[in-house]
């Protein structure tokens, strides 16, 4: 191997290492402004909720409530799908895009659980569900990421 090669080698493995911390920051990022906005909408609908609108029907209440559950699953799932990409670099427009549906899913979830927010929360939860979904498969890296998943399982079984 000569001094070149092993210098290139060498830069290769130091800007691989730094992209792999890179990559753990924005995942941190991920899940931090998750919980966040999370325990931003928990906090404001706690301060303005109503009981009466609770009392008014149990039965809607805990039908609500179930349905806050289901919906912090979809939630969680386009999470995840946003942590993996956090895995790759992304220009900021798309980082900003990102975030904001993080936002507004999770602010709708939190917000969920005070049933007098429910318009609120509707709107913030499935806007920021299906503007995940469309940025995710707008997002040209995402497709070269698959692609290059799927050829590498479709090699392996050969």
């Amino acid at each position: 191997m000569t001094l070149a090669q092993s210098r290139l080698l060498e830069a290769t493995n130091i800007a691989s290492t730094e992209e792999r911390y890179a990559s753990v920051w924005r995942r941190a990022a991920v899940a931090a402004l998750s919980i966040v906005s999370l325990g931003a909408a928990l906090g404001i609908g706690a301060m303005t909720a109503d009981p009466a609108v609770r009392a008014a029907d149990p039965d809607l209440a805990r039908l609500l409530k179930g349905m806050m559950f289901i919906k912090g699953v979809l939630a969680l799932a386009a999470t995840a799908a946003i942590g993996w990409r956090a895995g790759i670099a992304a220009p900021s427009a798309w980082a900003l895009g990102y975030a904001l549906t993080l936002a507004a899913m999770w602010s709708g979830v939190g917000a969920m659980w005070h049933i007098s927010h429910a318009g609120f929360a509707a709107v913030a939860l499935h806007g920021g569900f299906f503007a995940a979904l469309v940025l995710l498969f707008r997002d040209p890296k995402v497709e070269r990421a698959l692609a290059q998943a799927v050829f590498r399982k479709a090699t392996r079984n050969r």
